[in-house]
């Protein structure tokens, strides 16, 4: 039986839950570390008095599984204790630090990630272990600063608030996961380069980050094109932060992002790489292969060590060492209990590591094609050896998709349709890649003429592969994206995922059926939401800081009217608006750029709206019977009506000078609403004019999105 071959998978099933529950429940973060501590010895004790009674062994279990569900929640408290002297606040202090990785240099500044060492408040120097992000203005001294480097900073911190917006990306949760402590932009002045009075050498993660950098330079030194160098960059030494939009679409598109990052992948190119070179040596001495086994090791970790010891290759790195150690000690073990085993490990230095996409989509795709690429390998048993291998391929990457595509459409809602050409193709394309790049960069010591040549034949390797990759993207219906999916239906396609697996394995083929009955309920999920989107009518006013942001919602019919400056960079969209529309189902938006809101365009934006139930003229907007005003620092009221305006929502954008006594000598509205243009102070003055009022407002930036679900 499957199970009873994975003993470490089915602690460390708890164990996750352990994590999963400090971080999502209430009750559970407020348990005193002590208390923890003390549940896990009463449990040993307990554990330790039912193991004399055989007819407890279920107890036993119990027992086991209810300690390693308290571990994960001690694993977590212990990683979110920190020096607390990092606080956003009004009081001035002083940081000292060591950059930890390559400064990435963009637009306007240079971000910064500084390992923090101490703190200074009040005249002392306290002691620290928090990590902060820096944008530093970019110059000609910041665009040289190098892993390793002090610096000495005057921060004004800041910590992300919750998303103001629906299905907003959490920013907040992001740089918690990754243990950032909170950012700061700081003015050339605030800030200078210092020698380190502690430490006489790097850490070793800045070390492994210097060493990259230089590799880097080697790389920069070849005859690759920009869009060449970057994916040479990113396969060979996971550094992509030079990586331009089109390249990272296009890969995308293509289902080919996977190589664009040092995983598993990689590592596992490494492995075979290895593997061939040993393999070149027949002997079947004993003392070979325990030392075959450590050099591999051993390179393996040297790899990830020039690749910057990255989270992604230390995750594949520890995959493959605790396979290998297995091998070393001549320990028979089942791939899924040294793959736990590596997760575990991970999760005890930083349980964290669980809420990143990359750790989830690595062990995933590991546990995918360990569980089914056998299966559907059996489908197709070919005589020849390049179509067995053609087979192989294809499996393995059909076996990763199954278990990752419910993660996929979580993140990214889209899918790419050509995975398997993409896979058939880039795969021995990233070993080629990978291969000549590493003899490259060797080249470069050895002979500047042969690193020439290596370097040609890799311009030519690459040229070949972005070709391709480009060529994918532009298939006809190379993606479905908007894919509507949510955590519940990813929750549902695992569990249905989990009962097949269980039902095969014990022989229980009913426990299979309710596994594949998964499928069904996915699809009436589906169909409940596409009822629901074709009904929905919503006027919502986003909270974008500095931005006038308004969508009015009818069905699936998707009308914005948005500052240009806003809409003129689409990470702003993506960032702000884009989940939001995919989770209601809306077609590509009709866009109204707000300086165009004006009676000179207002045929035009009839056209561009083309919806008879949003009739827009000059700043007045009727949907549904509500009727909405916009006053910005341009209109122009009259001085005295016999009877007001009524209206449901009166919106103050711009920092419009227009005094509060003079729009409620206009206007008669419901609810004022002030969006995220406005400044705090114009905000604070509204606000002491309007509490000598009866009428109701609301301030976006504060409390986030106004959302009017219209029935």
């Amino acid at each position: 039986m499957l199970l009873g071959k994975i003993p470490l998978l089915r602690v460390l099933i708890p164990f996750i839950l352990g994590i999963i529950g400090y971080h999502y429940v209430a009750i559970i973060q407020q348990m005193p570390y002590w208390l923890s501590v003390l549940f896990i010895l009463i449990i040993g004790v307990n554990e330790f008095l039912l193991s004399k009674k055989y007819s407890y062994r279920v107890w036993q279990g119990v027992n086991i599984y209810l300690s390693f569900f308290v571990l994960g929640i001690l694993v977590s408290q212990a990683n979110t204790n920190s020096s607390n002297y990092l606080k956003p606040d009004e009081q001035s202090y002083l940081i000292k630090g060591e950059i930890e990785e390559l400064p990435k240099i963009m637009d306007k500044s240079v971000k910064v990630v500084l390992s923090v060492e101490a703190v200074k408040r009040d005249n002392q120097w306290l002691n620290s272990n928090d990590k902060i992000i820096l944008y530093l203005p970019k110059d000609s001294l910041s665009k040289t600063l190098l892993p390793g480097d002090y610096l000495c900073v005057n921060p004004n911190l800041n910590i992300p608030e919750n998303p103001k917006n629906p299905h907003q990306f959490n920013y907040k949760n992001y740089l918690q996961y990754h243990l950032i402590a909170g950012q700061a932009f700081i003015q050339s002045s605030d800030w200078i380069k210092i020698k380190s009075k502690n430490k006489r050498y790097l850490s070793l993660y800045a070390y492994s980050q210097k060493i990259r950098q230089k590799l880097l330079n080697i790389i920069s030194k070849t005859p690759l094109s920009k869009e060449e160098r970057v994916i040479a960059q990113a396969l060979i030494l996971g550094y992509k932060n030079e990586m331009q939009d089109n390249v990272q679409q296009a890969y995308s598109a293509a289902g080919a992002t996977h190589v664009l990052a040092v995983s598993g992948l990689h590592v596992g190119i490494i492995y075979l790489i290895l593997q061939w070179l040993f393999g070149l040596f027949q002997s079947n001495n004993k003392i070979f292969s325990i030392l075959k086994i450590i050099f591999t090791l051993l390179l393996i970790w040297v790899y990830a060590f020039i690749t910057g010891l990255s989270v992604s290759v230390m995750r594949a790195a520890v995959m493959f060492s605790v396979v290998l150690l297995g091998q070393l000690f001549q320990r028979k073990s089942h791939i899924l209990n040294s793959l736990a085993a590596s997760a575990f490990l991970l999760l005890v230095i930083n349980p964290n590591y669980l809420f990143q996409l990359g750790f989830q989509l690595s062990y995933l795709a590991v546990a995918g094609i360990v569980i089914f690429q056998p299966f559907i390998a059996e489908l197709w048993q070919p005589q020849y050896k390049l179509l067995v291998w053609l087979r192989d391929l294809l499996s393995v990457s059909v076996a990763a998709q199954i278990v990752t595509v419910p993660l996929t459409l979580l993140y990214f809602h889209q899918f790419p349709v050509y995975f398997l050409l993409t896979n058939l193709f880039i795969i021995p394309a990233a070993f080629v890649i990978l291969l000549i790049g590493l003899i490259t960069v060797a080249t470069y010591f050895i002979h500047p003429v042969i690193f020439q040549y290596s370097g040609e034949l890799l311009h030519y390797v690459i040229r070949i592969t972005n070709s391709v990759i480009f060529g994918i993207q532009k298939f006809p219906n190379s993606v479905i994206d908007k894919i509507y999916f949510t955590p519940l239906m990813a929750l549902i396609s695992y569990c249905g995922m989990l009962l097949i697996i269980i039902g095969f394995s014990v022989r229980k083929f009913f426990v299979a059926l309710l596994g594949v009955l998964s499928i069904a309920v996915l699809l009436f999920l589906s169909a409940l939401h596409d009822i629901s989107a074709e009904n929905q009518k919503q006027f919502i006013v986003y909270s974008v800081p500095h931005y006038s942001v308004y969508n009015f919602i009818d069905g699936r019919d998707n009308i914005v009217v948005a500052d240009d400056k806003f809409y003129s960079k689409s990470k702003n969209v993506d960032f702000t608006l884009k989940n939001n529309w995919v989770y209601l189902g809306l077609k590509d938006e009709k866009v109204v750029p707000f300086k165009k809101l004006s009676v000179k365009y207002q045929l035009s934006n009839i056209f561009r709206i083309s919806n008879v139930h949003v009739y827009v003229k000059d700043k007045f907007f009727y949907f549904y019977g509500e009727k909405i005003a916009v006053i910005d620092r341009f209109v122009t009221l009259p001085n005295k009506l016999k009877n007001k305006i009524t209206l449901d929502y009166l919106i103050l954008t711009k920092n419009t000078s227009v005094p509060i006594d003079k729009l409620l000598s206009v206007f008669k509205p419901k609810l004022i609403i002030f969006d995220s243009s406005n400044s705090k102070y114009k905000i604070n003055q509204w606000v002491k004019e309007l509490n000598k009022t009866n009428i109701p407002f609301y301030d976006v930036m504060n409390k986030g999105a106004f959302i009017d679900i219209i029935e």
